[in-house]
């Protein structure tokens, strides 16, 4: 029996590795790129965050079978990672030397998190946001649409009126599951590599 439930610290590995295993089955996927202790240290920094909402679906073993993540503070939760960039610099170290492509979207992304000015516009920037909604590939449950109905219940409850989020343009099984629970396109952006992201909107 599959049961949902806020994540709490602890959760941290359990997420940190569906994330790393559910992004390899996403074309431009990128998070789970950088290793294992990178995304330790980044959903032990959103956990923390006074204003996250992370709901995970679990089975009686404790089995971790997909979570969505978020924020009523989209501007807090990034202004918490640019807090701490020497430490996420610092564990990327490794993977970098590794594959040293992933520089230049590293970059990118830093670049998008200090706000700099011209930089690409990976994601909200403010209010509540939606940041993933990951599901395992190998889980028999249908319960992924349900999973993100329940966190947008539980921010609604916190007083996000308005829930913003973005999803690739060619990520048509999440534009279908937005779409299907009310979620309308407000803009769309193209980034310097190509890609199209289009923003959604859940609106009270």
């Amino acid at each position: 029996m599959i049961k949902f439930r806020l994540a709490k610290l602890r959760d941290y590995k359990s997420l940190s590795k569906l994330h790393r295993e559910a992004g390899k089955f996403q074309e431009q996927g990128f998070m789970f790129k950088l290793g294992i202790f990178f995304l330790r240290n980044y959903y032990k920094t959103l956990l923390k965050g006074k204003n996250s909402v992370v709901v995970l679906a679990e089975d009686n073993n404790n089995q971790v079978h997909g979570f969505v993540s978020g924020t009523t503070a989209a501007d807090e939760h990034l202004a918490n990672l640019n807090r701490q960039k020497l430490k996420f610099a610092f564990l990327l170290i490794g993977d970098l030397l590794f594959n040293p492509l992933l520089i230049k979207e590293v970059i990118k992304r830093y670049n998008f998190i200090s706000k700099k000015k011209g930089s690409d516009k990976f994601g909200v920037t403010k209010g509540a946001r939606i940041e993933y909604w990951l599901w395992d590939v190998k889980s028999k449950s249908l319960l992924s649409v349900f999973l993100l109905k329940s966190w947008l219940n539980i921010v609604k409850e916190l007083g996000g009126n308005e829930i913003d989020c973005e999803v690739d343009s060619n990520n048509l099984k999440s534009q279908r599951g937005h779409e299907q629970l009310g979620a309308k396109v407000y803009k769309k952006e193209i980034l310097s590599d190509g890609r199209k992201r289009l923003f959604y909107r859940y609106t009270v």
